[in-house]
């Protein structure tokens, strides 16, 4: 239809213009800010994750766009788009029936580190999480794992898993709970590195980590990427990824 009105024609062009081109790409990302597995730099959605992403993407022979949001706003438009991918994803019992996964992707692994050269700071079982002190990021699903099991009182509450590990460095704490790759993240950007950590006891390892597509994602993208995934996975690349943000 060819609009003949100059008025109607230019507010047709300008909505056009205005209107974000969320279906321009064959799949659309939706993340949050938790380095090192996501994360947006200068701009541009970053880490393990969203790398991943984009190399299965391109095995596949995909286009994909990224979206680096806050967590309600990243699930919200995921629910609306049948060719989202949300991530990085925990993939547990409750969420199972929500999403249709590709993966897995990584081990969710939930550590207590101290400093390597800290002899003195020993573990016989989590009972002893009540006499050290112990930083978490507050509101984090670390946190709320050790308040679930009753430490919640003899936390030291940081803002963030940054804010932990630099209480840990300057000897505020005796220990930080916190990701694997967080830790490792955390530790290289603040100075003495991930080899300068020490793991004292595993917290959570029940889980892995995922792609969560939405519920009514067509089975030939499903089909594609889990297929690019598995393709990486065996010629070595995944794991070359792995180890350049979990040493």
């Amino acid at each position: 239809m060819i609009l003949r009105h100059p008025i109607l024609a230019a507010a047709a062009a300008l909505a056009l213009a205005a209107a974000p081109c969320v279906h321009a790409a064959d799949l659309h990302g939706y993340t949050e800010p938790l380095p090192p597995l996501n994360y947006a730099e200068n701009g541009d959605a970053r880490g393990f994750s969203t790398e991943l992403l984009r190399a299965m993407a391109a095995r596949a022979a995909l286009s994909v766009d990224i979206q680096v949001l806050p967590w309600p706003r990243a699930v919200l438009m995921a629910q609306d788009d049948t060719r989202s991918v949300l991530y990085t994803l925990t993939r547990t019992a409750a969420r199972e029936g929500q999403y249709r996964w590709v993966g897995p992707i990584a081990r969710r692994r939930i550590l207590l580190f101290r400093l390597a050269d800290r002899k003195d700071v020993q573990m016989q079982g989590l009972q002893d999480l009540k006499r050290i002190r112990t930083a978490v990021a507050r509101e984090s699903a670390t946190a709320k794992l050790l308040e679930e099991q009753g430490f919640g009182p003899h936390l030291e509450p940081a803002l963030n898993d940054e804010s932990s590990m630099r209480m840990l460095i300057a000897g505020r704490v005796d220990a930080v709970a916190m990701l694997d790759f967080a830790a490792a993240w955390h530790s290289a950007r603040q100075g003495p590195g991930f080899q300068a950590l020490q793991p004292l006891v595993a917290l959570d390892e029940r889980h892995e980590y995922y792609f969560g597509l939405n519920k009514d994602a067509p089975d030939e993208l499903v089909n594609k990427l889990q297929k690019a995934l598995d393709s990486l996975r065996r010629d070595g690349q995944l794991e070359q990824l792995t180890r350049r943000y979990l040493p």
